[in-house]
């Protein structure tokens, strides 16, 4: 990869502020969005003028821009150039420049007539022409251009301009609000499973990641959990809040504990009040506690997922679970949102990991699912053992098999996946059919022994096929 390095030395670019920061709101969604409401202080004139606000996140949605005040704003525009620094160079063709070959050390200096990604073209002091090629085959890069001046309409950080016109003169307050990508949460689950795996211990926390390139110092915070449609292309410079209407806020407390929750049920999002200000700054990320229980009850289980292609005889995987039922009486009732849990067994003073399990949220009264990795000493084989051919249909018969080299009974679960167009005739233990279209056996098997199921499925044929 080639790359165009930048320099500038002794440039200075300063702009004109108007404009105070007095606080902020940061509504951060679980979709790597936010946001933003900031209040600002402005000592405004009556009459059309130029108001600007810097220091704005890199990610700024500008059709999401709003500003509100005692006024009217009569044309709004977002600018940011330095992410490219050819547009650097392409604002500088007729200036001077000096370029360096950062190997050998020559020096080339002159007017600059032309810049692409692959060569740059100069009048020397001398009046010649100078080539130079910058697409060189080295590992780092091969120039650095310097510039004697800033160019013209050129935006060192991200700006908003607006011509507004304010109803009178005089100190004012404003409110900017906007949508930015780049700003993220999620929630790190840490549970602590005992050793005997039958209770377990639960530490939540808030991750959040501000990686829009603006630092926001001593910020109301709220995280919402959700998914939200984001229809900024027909919206224009439209959102200036996050929803108001909320299903559930959580009541924050420090002190530990499954805290309390007033419900909503005005539409589907739960929203995280964070109770103290907070700051993020720029590529930081940061832990913020949710909750702590303990004595929670949790069930160890294994998953075993037959093939559903199943061709001849084959080998099943194993997934050592457990099952977290996220109940008040269990030290829990609360929305659960997703997040990854990292399991560790043993105590806090001593434990193990054990695995982590992503993209889980738990509804109120649902249990969780928490899949840690493969199960060890555990052997499940299918293999198909007749198959019978009818006019309209094929019925398969099936065998599993599994053994149990543990030192402990196995409480396990066997998912076959049963299409629309099969049925289930004969099964040699008793099963459930979900929702999602798989059929569930649960067995229990001790230490040392081996238990076979029998399955026959009748699938129907689709005569239009061929």
């Amino acid at each position: 990869m080639r790359y165009l390095v930048v320099m500038i030395f002794a440039a200075s670019f300063a702009f004109a502020q108007s404009n105070e920061r007095v606080g902020a709101k940061l509504t951060i969604y679980n979709q790597n969005f936010g946001v933003i409401n900031e209040k600002l202080n402005a000592d405004l004139t009556s009459g059309s003028q130029i108001f600007k606000v810097d220091n704005l996140p890199i990610y700024l949605n500008p059709e999401t821009v709003r500003l509100k005040f005692a006024g009217k704003v009569l044309e709004q525009s977002f600018s940011y150039d330095f992410s490219d620094h050819f547009s650097l160079l392409l604002k500088s063709i007729g200036s001077n420049i000096t370029v360096k070959n950062q190997i050998s050390g020559a020096e080339y200096s002159g007017k600059l007539l032309a810049a692409t990604d692959k060569q740059i073209a100069l009048l020397g002091t001398d009046n010649s022409l100078i080539s130079l090629p910058i697409d060189g085959n080295y590992n780092q890069s091969t120039y650095s251009v310097k510039l004697e001046k800033v160019p013209e309409g050129i935006s060192m950080s991200p700006m908003l301009n607006f011509l507004i016109s304010p109803d009178k003169s005089g100190k004012q307050k404003l409110n900017l609000s906007y949508q930015t990508d780049g700003i993220s949460w999620q929630t790190n689950y840490f549970l602590t499973v005992s050793d005997d795996e039958k209770k377990a211990s639960l530490d939540a926390f808030f991750y959040v990641k501000n990686s829009t390139g603006t630092d926001f110092k001593d910020a109301d915070v709220s995280l919402i959990f959700g998914n939200v449609e984001r229809n900024t292309d027909s919206q224009g410079a439209g959102y200036d809040a996050a929803p108001k209407s909320l299903y559930a806020r959580a009541l924050y407390s420090n002190e530990g504990g499954a805290e309390a929750y007033e419900s909503r049920d005005y539409s589907d999002v739960f929203e995280y009040s964070i109770p103290q200000k907070l700051s993020l700054l720029s590529n930081e990320e940061k832990q913020i506690r949710f909750f702590s229980a303990d004595n929670i009850k949790i069930k160890k289980k294994l998953y075993i997922y037959s093939n559903s292609y199943l061709n001849g005889k084959q080998n099943m995987p194993v997934k050592s679970v457990y099952l977290l039922e996220n109940k008040k009486e269990n030290g829990l009732g609360m929305l659960l949102p997703l997040g990854v849990f990292r399991v560790n067994k043993g105590n806090q003073e001593s434990s193990i990991f054990i695995g982590d399990s992503k993209g889980i949220d738990i509804p109120i009264n649902q249990t969780g699912e928490i899949i840690t990795g493969d199960a060890y000493n555990i052997i499940a084989k299918e293999e198909i053992t007749n198959i019978d051919y009818l006019e309209d249909s094929v019925v398969k018969t099936i065998e599993f098999a599994i053994e149990n080299g543990k030192q402990d009974d196995a409480d396990i679960s066997l998912f076959k996946r049963i299409e629309n167009n099969m049925q289930i005739l004969e099964c040699s233990h008793t099963y459930k059919i979900h929702s999602n279209g798989n059929a569930s056996i649960n067995v229990k098997i001790k230490k040392g022994e081996t238990q076979k199921i029998k399955l026959k499925i009748k699938e129907i044929q689709n005569k239009n096929r061929y």
